[in-house]
């Protein structure tokens, strides 16, 4: 798959959380992919004993499928001054 610009893989599939990241990155030089837009199947991490873990671990089980930058989401994603 060839890519115009930069794009990074956001560690869900989750439409509310990719459709706010999108928003929040709208007007950058770069494209939010899920594992889906890639025909990556879902991978579910929720072992950790906070969010950080759990978002570290999906982004590396993602880094297995992918050369893409990752972010790891999980309950909980924060962007100084944004609600998401």
């Amino acid at each position: 798959m060839g890519f115009s610009r930069m794009c990074i893989l956001l560690a869900t599939n989750n439409p509310a959380k990719v459709a706010r990241v999108r928003q929040v990155l709208a007007g950058h030089p770069m494209e939010v992919l899920t594992p889906s837009d890639l025909g990556i199947e879902s991978i579910v991490v929720e072992e950790g004993s906070d969010i950080v873990w759990n978002a570290e671990e999906k982004a590396r089980a993602y880094a297995e499928k992918t050369s893409l930058p990752i972010v790891g989401m999980d309950s909980a994603f924060v962007v100084d001054g944004e609600a998401l």
